[in-house]
């Protein structure tokens, strides 16, 4: 159930990204702003009741499938993980996708820039506390 929330809210990104590039070539910049504020609010819209079904037939549908209570627990525990997850798939997907040609990919990848400069930054702390020698006090302390 959840491949058809993917493939609806793919389906709506390719279609937007189609009509958008038509629309900003034509100089309708705030036709193309509707569409896609339109389209990502039936995307999220289909997504979320789509998974939230299938989150809510979960314990029914896995236990076609097996008996075991544990997994059906738990694939009832993912399936709501997916709820959560999915509005932020869809947004992904009928959002950035028609920044695509309109080389506009600044505005997807600055939230990547900005994490990876994040994670690079914390990877340089760690390697300067954890350097060798760097914790010698710590060591006699915790060795005595």
């Amino acid at each position: 159930m959840t491949h058809v929330a993917l493939l609806s809210a793919l389906a709506t990104g390719l279609a937007v990204e189609i009509v958008v590039g038509h629309l900003v070539g034509a100089g309708n910049l705030h036709a193309a702003n509707r569409l896609v504020r339109r389209a990502l609010g039936w995307g999220l819209g289909l997504a979320v009741t789509v998974v939230r079904g299938a989150a809510l037939m979960g314990p029914w549908l896995l236990g076609q499938f097996t008996h075991d209570a544990g997994i059906i627990a738990t694939g009832a525990v993912l399936l709501w993980w997916m709820v959560l997850l999915e509005p932020g798939r869809c947004f992904n997907l009928v959002v950035i996708t028609p920044c695509a040609p309109l080389a506009m990919l600044v505005i997807p990848c600055t939230p990547g820039w900005c994490r990876w400069w994040w994670c690079y930054r914390r990877q340089l702390v760690a390697r300067a506390i954890l350097r060798p020698g760097a914790g010698r006090h710590l060591d006699r302390l915790c060795h005595r």
